[in-house]
């Protein structure tokens, strides 16, 4: 064996999203225009997210490397629930995806709206 291991890329990309979480939860305030306030909830997921990545990617490149069981096993149940919860949001994304697509149109033009006035100056 080549000591490689295939998710050796997750750790990294689980940091990165942990990291661009923290900073739309600090510097979020500059789109709440556009997403109607909820940067918190967004930072808050993408800081879960990427810790899950992380730990995941963790738990599979060591547990292989190791040849460990145990690590493999909780490796093999988060890669399960990680599959469920996608095909569930995959279908809730399906069902609500007309109301989406209004939310992100409206939240949109009224942002805009506020930077189109007719002497030049924007509206807080």
């Amino acid at each position: 064996s080549s000591g490689i291991n295939a998710e050796w890329p997750l750790r990294p990309g689980g940091l990165v999203l942990f990291v661009i979480g923290i900073v739309v939860l600090v510097e979020g305030r500059n789109w709440d225009d556009i997403i109607d306030g909820k940067t918190v909830p967004v930072s808050v997921m993408l800081i879960i997210v990427g810790l899950v990545i992380a730990v995941v990617g963790f738990l599979g490149c060591c547990g292989a490397m190791k040849q460990n069981g145990n690590m493999l096993l909780i490796y093999a149940i988060i890669l399960g629930v990680i599959i469920i919860v996608q095909l569930i949001a995959g279908i809730l994304a399906f069902i609500y995806s007309d109301e989406a697509i209004q939310a992100g149109h409206s939240g949109f033009v009224g942002a805009m709206a506020q930077y189109d006035t007719a002497d030049g100056s924007t509206t807080p």
